[in-house]
């Protein structure tokens, strides 16, 4: 049952992108050949005509993209009240499963939404940024067909920005596992957020603080958020687990800031987890307080 209420949420939180997702694919195709497609042929003119429309189509692409974060923001919470407490509350509370089995199903489908739509809207960005580099970094062939070096595009950004930082330029591995253990990181707050919001929503369900109406959602999840957050970087300033990582991927775990300074220093990662993760299990206790206002004290709206 739980699988297919997750099925379900999913394909109805994707159905209200899914035309503009289509039309993101097709701006990328676009782009991708003006990308690849040898303009120098056609002299300065073509050169210069080609840059304009990698511009148009790049900013098209990336306003989209935004644009398909925000439709997925507002189908998913929009569902969701709609569902378990609008005009299909009635049906879903008559549901042979417990209100935590509902939650847990409508955060996983939303939680991913999100997800994935974050997921486009950075690869949009990365896109269409590289589709402007390629005419600014100097790895076109004239006379040849377009050659681009995409890696050293990007490596080179990335040592510019931490060399930026003052910090010393390490290891391509090492940069790889931090990419990854913040991406993870990103993820699991994209999971807390959509929580939180839905635990707002349901609270302002709840008598007495149905009484603030529509404010009530927007109040509670700030409230939430700053409460949980609040928590978490007091707890870190008492105490903070930093993950050393080295270039043959061993993890060594540290509680002193000097040893994390220390490691940059010496071209080493060093990853802050307790802040993100003292969220995670506090959000775990916003998951059983509002299966509990589900099951026991939510009024749906007839």
């Amino acid at each position: 049952m739980l699988g297919k209420l997750i099925k379900n949420g999913f394909k109805s939180n994707l159905s209200a992108t899914f035309t503009i997702y289509i039309t993101m694919l097709i701006m990328s195709v676009v782009l991708g050949a003006l990308i690849l497609f040898d303009f120098t042929s056609f002299g300065t003119n073509g050169a210069v005509a080609a840059l304009v429309s990698k511009l148009v189509v790049s900013l098209a692409l990336c306003v989209t993209a935004i644009v398909s974060v925000i439709l997925t923001l507002v189908a998913v919470f929009g569902d969701f009240t709609r569902n378990m407490y609008g005009t299909e509350g009635h049906l879903t509370m008559a549901l042979p499963v417990r209100g935590s089995a509902l939650l847990l199903a409508k955060w996983i489908a939303g939680a991913l939404c999100v997800i994935i739509s974050y997921f486009v809207f950075y690869l949009s960005l990365v896109f269409c940024s590289f589709s402007v580099l390629t005419d600014l970094s100097g790895y076109i062939n004239a006379g040849d067909a377009a050659s681009y070096n995409v890696y050293a595009i990007a490596w080179q950004f990335i040592t510019y920005a931490i060399q930026a930082s003052g910090k010393v330029i390490p290891d391509e591995s090492i940069i790889f596992t931090m990419v990854n253990l913040y991406a993870m990181e990103g993820a699991i707050r994209v999971c807390i957020f959509v929580l939180l919001v839905f635990f707002a929503v349901t609270l302002s369900h709840v008598r007495p603080f149905s009484k603030t109406k529509k404010l009530g959602p927007i109040l509670y999840f700030f409230a939430s958020f700053a409460v949980i957050e609040g928590i978490a970087k007091l707890i870190s300033k008492v105490f903070n687990i930093y993950m050393l990582v080295d270039a043959n991927y061993a993890f060594t775990f540290s509680m002193q800031e000097s040893e994390a300074n220390l490691a940059w220093s010496y071209g080493l990662g060093a990853y802050p987890i307790t802040g993100v993760y003292c969220s995670l299990i506090m959000s775990i206790a916003v998951f059983l307080v509002t299966a509990y206002l589900i099951d026991r004290k939510v009024n749906v709206d007839a």
